[in-house]
């Protein structure tokens, strides 16, 4: 008798389970996307992942709004939920509550990344479904389209409420010319999602296959009570059928075979929740790959020869169960193409590879035989898109620089700036076009420059974005510990680095600020704002005070900006303050300006071994064409040259320094300003600025220096001293 009770026991429990089973809750997974929303892939891959690991559990549905698959359906879905932000999603059209990271949160707009890990909880709970949902039976006439269905509600359960009805009808792989078609991409090459399969991919996909895109709601946002009574009863099956003619559907119908259905029930009023809902004729798509491998192990970037070629080969794997035929493109939303370059391949550009095989392509490039440029090129490789898979891709970058060329202009989108175009006298074969792009940034090597050149009035945008200006702060500090001269003609938004909210609210990068505060000598002045921009946000031809210095000569004592008719717009330009004349030389100002006020409108900076020069107006701004190209060759010429202290530190005796005898022939004495525990160094430098002699060399300073100067030859020295970043100068002639 014992044992026939277990038995019976187990039999009822294997009933129970079995029961619970048989109407499994399924999860309705209605994505809010749109082709213009940088961050819907989330979405896209997190619908994607719920199919692979829980199959016909979820019916996903993609409701968009603002590009071509937009319709007043999309449309009505947002308003019923309320849709404000992208992506954002709702399941089963329930609140939830999860924790999004930083605390519990509770609602029903909910972003993809918590969607799996909130379903999955869910299907823990193996609750049995209260009714189950069936499509008996369904039609698509692909002559007339019209699409006929008849779903089916058996209650498990009494539900003492209104019900309601609606038929979902969506279409997988849909695709389309022009910017509404396409699906923009921040995953694309952004280190937190490098597990996604997006990230490789560009960040403007064109011709982007959407799926289980929403055409119709057979009874609207709000669904149908028709074949429900008031209180639906357990064990009762309730009808309902639907005709719905899809010729004049938005977006229009593109392929029958990839029309499918989803049947809910849901409850009515302010709670809408979902209470079952099942799909017919859903076909997941295979997610085919590509696998690269160069060829050779050569740096990101190569030289050329002007007007010659370079051949790169690499190989494409197809790791995939079934032959394919593998495009292969430049990426041009990523790519820095300039003119007069060409890339051919010895393949063509789509390649047919057998499954598990592999082919080797071998690419050509050619560049221009006239100005500098360095060229990117990334090149993209993925399966011949497909109604049958999902494709994902693999890119490498190459870059390509000009021979010969080591003075580095950076430019917004390498096209060349009018002022080079003849203008650059004995420098224009060692000019290099760097795009301000951040690929081409992360991919050179700008250590190998002899000069940096930003030019672009727009470069300025960058140090207010923080990724961009990170990229311009590694490459001017770069600069500095390389002893890279550069010239930054440009305005920086100065008084930005003087008081980060002074002006519109805008802010700086903090590293950039330190970089111009703490190693150029330079900050912002807002004592009287910035003249006229603030006044009227505009600013009429200016003058310039010019001080004596290489770069202002042949101008005569005055230059002119923002005299330039044809640029369509006004720029203003930069007031600075230099914090420490001994590094940072005013040698421009504005004719407004007070002559005891120590601003300036351009500066001639000194480090240690490389200078810089920072003009607060762009160069465009000169509507002489002679003396722009004049002040960009001065400039160019004067950075090239050593570190003049004769030049670039005229009266900068900072520590008071003095000599005697001077004149001498053998030994002088030499005092200066010094605290106890001031650190420094002190060099004799010549007229060049090459150091000569050093008498102390990042030491304490004291205040006296007995120096031997036999051992140099007759003429005009400079005494240097560098006292806590402070540099002073004073001159010893020397006659044997």
């Amino acid at each position: 008798m014992k044992k026939l009770i277990t038995l019976l026991a187990v039999a009822i429990l294997l009933s129970l389970t079995i029961d619970a089973n048989a109407v499994p809750r399924r999860y309705l997974v209605e994505d809010h996307t749109g082709g213009w929303c940088q961050y819907c892939p989330i979405g896209i891959e997190a619908i994607e992942k719920l199919r692979e690991n829980h199959k016909d559990l979820i019916i996903p549905i993609a409701a968009h709004s603002g590009d071509a698959m937009e319709n007043e359906f999309s449309r009505a879905l947002s308003t019923k939920f309320g849709i404000s932000s992208f992506p954002s999603g709702i399941i089963n059209r329930k609140s939830f509550t999860y924790n999004n990271g930083q605390s519990n949160v509770n609602g029903i707009k909910i972003h993809p990344a918590y969607w799996p890990s909130i379903i999955q909880n869910e299907i823990n709970k193996n609750e049995q479904a209260v009714v189950d949902v069936r499509i008996t039976t369904w039609n698509l006439d692909k002559e007339t389209k019209v699409l006929t269905a008849t779903i089916e509600a058996e209650m498990m359960e009494d539900v003492p409420s209104q019900l309601a009805f609606n038929l979902l009808v969506m279409e997988d792989a849909m695709s389309g010319d022009g910017s509404a078609w396409r699906q923009v991409n921040s995953m694309a090459g952004n280190p937190n999602y490098k597990d996604s399969r997006f990230f490789d991919e560009p960040s403007t996909i064109y011709n982007f296959q959407h799926d289980n895109v929403l055409l119709y709601l057979g009874d609207g946002a709000n669904g149908s009570i028709e074949g429900f009574p008031t209180t639906a009863v357990k064990g009762a099956t309730y009808t309902r059928t639907y005709t719905i003619n899809l010729s004049n559907v938005t977006p229009s119908l593109q392929n029958p075979d990839n029309i499918w259905i989803a049947a809910i029930v849901h409850k009515t009023g302010s709670d809408t929740e979902v209470l079952n809902c099942i799909a017919a004729n859903k076909k997941d798509r295979e997610i085919y790959s590509t696998k690269l491998t160069l060829s050779e192990k050569s740096p990101e970037y190569i030289n050329i020869k002007r007007g010659n070629s370079v051949k790169k080969s690499f190989t494409i794997q197809n790791p995939n169960p079934v032959d394919l035929d593998y495009s292969i493109k430049i990426d041009s939303s990523s790519s820095l193409l300039p003119d007069n370059w060409t890339v051919t391949s010895n393949t063509g550009w789509e390649v047919n590879i057998k499954a598990g095989e592999t082919k080797t392509v071998e690419l050509e490039f050619t560049s221009d035989a006239s100005l500098g440029k360095f060229a990117l090129y990334k090149i993209r490789v993925k399966p011949v898109p497909s109604a049958a898979y999902v494709a994902t891709s693999q890119s490498f970058i190459k870059g390509i620089l000009s021979d010969g060329a080591d003075i580095f202009v950076y430019t917004l989108n390498g096209i060349t700036p009018a002022i080079l175009n003849g203008n650059l006298q004995t420098y224009s074969d060692r000019v290099a076009l760097i795009p301000f792009v951040k690929d081409a940034l992360t991919t050179l090597d700008h250590s190998n420059a002899k000069l940096h050149i930003f030019l672009e009035e727009n470069i300025c945008d960058y140090i207010h974005n923080y990724d961009e200006g990170l990229e311009f702060g590694k490459i001017v500090q770069n600069a500095v510990e390389n002893k890279i001269p550069m010239l930054i003609s440009s305005e920086i938004d100065m008084f930005a680095l003087k008081n980060p909210t002074s002006i519109n609210n805008l802010s700086v990068v903090p590293s950039l600020q330190n970089f111009f505060n703490n190693t150029l000598k330079i900050e912002g002045y807002t004592g009287n704002g910035l003249k006229e921009f603030v006044a009227n946000n505009s600013l009429s031809p200016t003058t310039l005070i010019l001080e004596e210095h290489p770069v202002n000569a042949t101008f005569g004592e005055e230059l002119v900006i923002n005299d330039n008719p044809n640029i369509g717009y006004s720029y203003y330009g930069d007031i600075m303050k230099s914090t420490d004349p001994s590094v940072s030389k005013i040698i421009m100002n504005y004719s407004s300006a007070s002559a005891t006020d120590p601003t300036g409108a351009a500066a001639a900076i000194t480090l240690s071994e490389n200078k810089a020069l920072y003009f607060g107006f762009s160069l465009d701004a000169i509507s002489d064409l002679n003396k722009r190209a004049t002040l960009l060759n001065n400039s160019i010429t004067w950075l090239l040259e050593k570190p003049s202290s004769v030049l670039d530190l005229e009266n900068s005796n900072i520590a008071n320094i003095k000599i005697t005898p001077n004149p001498t022939s053998d030994y002088i004495n030499v005092t200066l300003s010094a605290n106890p525990g001031d650190n420094g160094s002190i060099y004799i430098n010549d007229m060049q600025g090459s150091v000569v002699k050093t008498i102390l060399n990042n030491g304490t300073i004291q205040s006296n220096f007995n120096i031997n100067v036999t051992d140099l030859s007759s003429g005009k020295y400079y005494i240097v001293t560098d006292i806590n970043g402070i540099r002073s100068i004073s001159p010893v002639v020397i006659t044997k």
